[in-house]
């Protein structure tokens, strides 16, 4: 599950795009102590991402990618007013909400600058190493393109009758999912990246869809508010699950073919883990909202009660540490988290 400082709801998910409103990230500027701990200097916003075994922050004054045993290994000083992290195995992409210009690295030292040819809504790095973009024109409508390791552009798809929202290349590299809405609701629109033709679309009528995900290389996950739909690389619907009472607030996809749902409604909260046929692998209650939550590989990692929780994808415990004061936690490539507190970060074992 991506970590995010801020959350839209799904119902206000849309309206924030389309007009390009960013979320305020202020400062945060880390600067190793020689003990493996990198202490926070002034700054109350945050925009932080586990890229393999290291830790990036990017904040108002640029990005800072430090190693498991605090050295820098990349500084980036630069001006931004909304910035943005993603981040999948070794690779890391920073751009600034609603700027046009792209930062992408796929290894932890280099960085390749992309003019993004519009206003940025969105990008999303792949596990294949490539990334994702959606960008924004002044009537809402706009692109989606896909970017090599280098920065070279692999495929380019100009939105005419949807808003694209967020955008997704499968495991293998070879599909780009393109989750988008309309004026009937919302839209999956699949391509193949070695075709210049759409191979497959869904909709969802009168509901809006506010994240997707690839299961596997065959399988994707929709989400809106109200329900998951489980479709075929083909868009063929394989099965739903609907949240009743409750609704999504967030999502995000484990590396092991689970989607992870965070529910709440009528003050209460818990996660919902599925498979990619959409059977239900775990659901625990939540005694509060959670600080953060995130999924790599088969493994949860939830912070909420003043304790980092490490679960399996049935959401079983695996082992808990204390975390009183962290306002995030991280899982990072091998197996380590990060807890991130008001005036430091250091990977931990849990």
């Amino acid at each position: 599950m991506r970590v995010k400082s801020s959350k839209l709801r799904p119902a206000a998910a849309l309206a924030a795009l389309l007009t390009l409103t960013a979320l305020l990230f202020l400062a945060l500027i880390l600067s190793p102590d020689g003990s493996g701990v990198w202490q926070l200097g002034p700054g109350t916003g945050r925009v932080y991402a586990a890229v393999g075994n290291s830790f990036a922050c990017a904040s108002s004054t640029g990005l800072r990618v430090y190693g498991a045993d605090g050295e820098e290994l990349l500084r980036l000083d630069l001006t931004l007013e909304s910035p943005a992290l993603s981040a999948s195995g070794d690779c890391l992409a920073l751009w600034d909400l609603g700027g046009r210009t792209l930062y992408f690295s796929a290894g932890p030292e280099e960085l390749v600058e992309l003019d993004a040819g519009g206003a940025l809504a969105s990008a999303r790095v792949g596990g294949s190493g490539v990334l994702a973009a959606v960008t924004l024109g002044g009537d809402g409508r706009g692109a989606v393109t896909v970017y090599g390791p280098s920065g070279e552009v692999l495929y380019r798809w100009h939105a005419g009758t949807v808003w694209p929202l967020d955008a997704c290349v499968s495991p293998d590299g070879d599909y780009l999912a393109v989750l988008a809405a309309s004026e009937l609701g919302g839209e999956v629109r699949v391509f193949d990246l070695g075709d210049t033709r759409e191979y497959a679309s869904f909709s969802l009528p009168g509901e809006l869809l506010f994240d997707l995900g690839w299961m596997d290389g065959e399988r994707l996950c929709a989400v809106s508010a109200d329900r998951a739909v489980f479709l075929t690389r083909e868009c063929e619907k394989v099965s739903e699950r609907g949240f009743g009472e409750l609704e999504a607030l967030d999502c995000g996809f484990g590396g092991d073919g689970f989607a992870l749902i965070e529910l709440g409604g009528g003050g209460e909260r818990a996660l919902l883990s599925l498979d990619a046929a959409g059977e239900e692998l775990g659901y625990l209650e939540l005694d509060s909202a959670p600080l953060s939550v995130d999924a790599r590989g088969d493994r949860v990692l939830l912070l909420a009660g003043g304790e980092a929780r490490l679960l399996d994808s049935s959401l079983s415990g695996l082992g808990g540490h204390g975390a009183e004061g962290a306002v995030a936690a991280l899982l990072s490539e091998n197996g380590g988290a990060v807890l991130v507190r008001r005036d430091s970060a250091r990977a931990e074992y849990i």
